[in-house]
């Protein structure tokens, strides 16, 4: 947990029906990792810290979205789970600090531009039908 940070993230999104959205986001951040929080990787000593900005398409399935979007009823206030998938471009320039005097690793020169799949759940809060505050956890494969 040392190497939790907070990050914030803006989105933007279009449902298509009231299951089914997709989702434009921006998120911004801190990683961060040192060798010292890790026993096998102690004697190394190196670390990191760096700002990263992800941005990503995702879509989203809302789980109970239909109640929400009803043909009959119009919008009606809901809770709802949801899950989402999509893709990103992630760009992050750490500064390193390397524990070793001419470690090997210091000559590598790694690409500031990666790509990644998020993926996660979350769930979903109506304040009105344009305003939503949610909690999710996503992950991300790289």
């Amino acid at each position: 947990m040392r190497e939790t940070h907070l990050a914030g993230q803006l989105n933007l999104k279009r449902y298509f029906d009231g299951e089914h959205a997709l989702r434009l986001g921006v998120l911004h951040g801190t990683i961060s990792g040192d060798d010292r929080n890790y026993e096998r990787l102690s004697s190394r000593g190196n670390r990191f810290k760096g700002r990263l900005t992800e941005f990503s398409v995702m879509g989203e399935l809302d789980l109970r979205g239909r109640r929400r979007f009803s043909k009959r009823a119009g919008y009606q206030k809901t809770s709802s789970p949801y899950i989402m998938f999509g893709f990103s471009g992630v760009y992050c320039e750490p500064d390193v600090t390397y524990g070793q005097p001419d470690s090997k690793d210091e000559g590598v020169d790694y690409p500031n531009w990666h790509f990644a799949t998020p993926f996660g759940a979350g769930f979903r809060f109506d304040a009105n039908e344009r305003v939503v505050f949610g909690l999710e956890l996503g992950l991300r494969l790289t």
